[in-house]
């Protein structure tokens, strides 16, 4: 389905309605629904555009996240605070570490506790020569 407004129009919409345009006014006046005006409002409700625009980037890397396949057998589902959570079956810890630092801060791993200190161990391996003191 094709969006026919930006985030962007959407805030400006949502921001009319709170400076006291009528919500049948707004929704003729622009052409869509207040199902849908109250739907954004919902969604997009106090943000700001350059809000919109970085939930909209997150929305875009968790499904990407959700959809990309590192193993035949990994479990995943999303956790009620919106992040992540992918149990992946791994033999080489090396491996598996090369493909988790490639995704950097956006992912954390849980356990086990080994694989968890050798990639904390690496990132801060790579912190430190990147630092200004190393220069």
């Amino acid at each position: 389905m094709k969006k026919r407004f930006t985030e962007g129009q959407i805030i400006v919409f949502l921001r009319e309605a709170e400076a006291g345009l009528a919500v049948k006014d707004l929704c003729r006046r622009h052409g869509f629904s207040e199902g849908s005006y109250y739907l954004w409002r919902s969604n997009f409700g106090g943000m700001s555009v350059p809000d919109a625009k970085r939930l909209k980037q997150l929305e875009t890397e968790n499904a990407r996240l959700a959809a990309e396949r590192w193993h035949s057998k990994q479990k995943g589902a999303f956790e009620p605070d919106g992040s992540y959570l992918l149990e992946v079956p791994f033999s080489h810890p090396q491996e598996l570490m090369m493909d988790i630092l490639r995704h950097g801060a956006a992912v954390e791993v849980v356990t086990p506790a080994s694989l968890r200190k050798s990639v904390a161990e690496e990132a801060v391996s790579i912190a430190g020569r990147y630092s200004e003191s190393s220069r």
